[in-house]
């Protein structure tokens, strides 16, 4: 589990070998469990950002309506996620944009960013980095900075229904992904048919 402390605020994720947040389950204590996570198809995926629809993130909120009537426990959305591959786990400042839109809606709204594939020089052995995070308006211009929520992970021996039933889901959508994206290009009427490929 990951533990941030966020105003008077506690946010507790359970995790199996990767990090999961979308719904939450508040109790009496002011506690915020984070139990699961919904993997959504990217709308935009270029190589510095990722975009998700507005029906995507529709959809999200309906499948946390839909678990908390299946579990009988109040969920919701409470945060977002992306991976950072190769790079620092640190927010860019697109990242710090879109979790202050987000907060909008949403004051405990939390971003949380994990970056994979990261080897260490000395050892040789990979290693996954991971940051929670909030933006706050920055006093010295127009624009947001990103304020650090604390994480303690507390290891769990088992995963979630709902974590596993996304993590299966995940090869259907990156599938979908690329044929969503060969569609998009085959119409394309100026390239050549080999370039289409």
């Amino acid at each position: 589990m990951c533990t941030a402390v966020l105003g008077s605020r506690t946010i507790t994720v359970p995790t199996s070998r990767e990090a999961h947040a979308v719904a939450e389950k508040m109790d009496a204590t002011g506690i915020v469990h984070i139990h699961s996570v919904i993997i959504l198809q990217r709308s935009d995926k270029t190589k510095d950002r990722v975009e998700i629809s507005p029906e995507q993130l529709s959809a999200a909120s309906i499948e946390a309506e839909r678990s908390a009537e299946q579990t009988g426990r109040p969920l919701r959305i409470v945060g977002w996620y992306h991976s950072h591959p190769h790079i620092t786990v640190w927010p860019s400042h697109i990242d710090v944009h879109t979790q202050a839109m987000y907060q909008m809606m949403d004051q405990g709204f939390v971003g949380l960013i994990f970056a994979c594939f990261i080897e260490d020089k000395t050892t040789k052995t990979g290693r996954v980095l991971y940051t929670c995070f909030q933006s706050v308006q920055d006093p010295k211009s127009l624009g947001y900075e990103r304020i650090e929520i604390p994480i303690h992970i507390v290891p769990h021996t088992t995963i979630g229904k709902a974590c596993l039933t996304s993590a299966v889901e995940l090869p259907r959508i990156l599938c979908q992904e690329e044929q969503d994206e060969y569609r998009r290009i085959h119409k394309l009427t100026h390239l050549d048919s080999l370039t289409k490929i």
